[in-house]
C-alpha cells in the first residue's frame, strides 16, 4: 500500500504518524482503489445504490451548474493523501483523482481532465460565463 507524503523544507517526507484510533471511520481513512470507485459510480448511475430520489437529493447538494449542466464535487485530504471527484450528472461523466502527496492540486487536475474530455465542461460556474 502506498504511503501519503507531505512537503517539508521542499522535500517529500512520509506523513506524520497518526493514532489508529483516528483511522476507524470513512471520513479520512477509507482506503480504496479506482476499480472500487468505478463499481460505486456504476451502482449510483444504474440506481442499484440509493434507489430513490430522496436518498440522492441531500448527497447532491449544494450543487452548481457548468454550461447549464448539474455538477457535484467533493474532495478531501488526510495523512498525505488527496482525492477529488467531479460528477457531471446530466451526461453521466465522472472524473476521480487520487494523489499520495498532500500538495497535489487534485481539484485543478480533475478540472483539467474534465475540460480535456469536453471543453464545454470547463469548471467555471454559469454566473461567471
Amino acid at each position: 500500500m502506498l504511503g501519503g507524503y507531505g512537503l517539508v523544507d521542499d522535500k517529500f517526507k512520509n506523513q506524520e504518524w497518526v493514532s489508529p484510533s483516528l483511522n476507524t471511520f470513512a471520513d479520512g481513512a477509507l482506503y480504496l482503489n479506482i476499480y472500487e470507485i468505478v463499481k460505486w459510480e456504476t451502482g449510483l448511475n444504474i440506481k442499484k445504490i440509493l434507489k430513490d430520489k430522496a436518498s440522492f437529493d441531500p448527497m447532491w447538494s449544494p450543487d452548481e451548474t457548468v454550461s447549464g449542466m448539474h455538477v457535484v464535487k467533493h474532495g478531501g485530504t488526510w495523512q498525505g493523501f488527496e482525492s477529488y471527484i467531479i460528477r457531471v450528472l446530466d451526461v453521466k461523466v465522472t472524473v476521480v483523482i487520487f494523489a499520495n502527496a498532500d500538495v497535489a492540486d487534485v481539484e485543478e487536475i480533475a478540472s483539467n481532465v474534465l475540460e480535456m474530455f469536453d471543453s464545454q465542461l470547463a469548471l467555471k460556474s454559469d454566473e461567471n460565463e
